[in-house]
């Protein structure tokens, strides 16, 4: 990606913000060494084809936007096309990450 050190921090200063506000629930499945730094969140998004954004309306009903052509020739011109850049202005952001063998 090219975020640069101060987009770094901002987006740090947001994970670590919103870990500490989450609920008892939340903190007991995203525990400290599931959680992705904001360096770790850059490198996992480098390269990336498929981005789903998901956030929820005012009383709690999930919205998922899939930003990518699904079907068609499209597709290909969508791959050849260069970079997409997506800016997400968020109040709060969680980081998961688990292995296949972790329990």
């Amino acid at each position: 990606m090219h975020e640069t050190l101060a987009d770094l921090a901002a987006l740090q200063h947001l994970l670590d913000r919103s870990y500490a506000t989450a609920g008892l629930r939340l903190r007991s499945i995203i525990t400290p060494e599931r959680r992705l730094s904001a360096g770790q969140v850059a490198d996992r998004l480098t390269g990336m084809r498929l981005l789903a954004l998901a956030t929820v309306t005012a009383d709690g009903r999930p919205i998922v936007e899939i930003y990518i052509p699904r079907y068609g020739p499209q597709w290909e011109e969508f791959l050849d096309s260069g970079p997409v850049y997506a800016r997400i202005n968020a109040d709060r952001m969680f980081t998961f990450h688990t292995t296949p063998d972790s329990d």
